[in-house]
């Protein structure tokens, strides 16, 4: 259970790194 929920953790901050690059990418232009 602690795996999963460390897993879990792991792809929602991948997740918002992802969108804040984005987000950046976006402001950029």
């Amino acid at each position: 259970m602690v795996m999963l929920h460390g897993r879990i953790r792991l792809i929602q901050s991948s997740t918002f790194l992802q969108a804040s690059q984005i987000w950046w990418w976006q402001a950029e232009e």
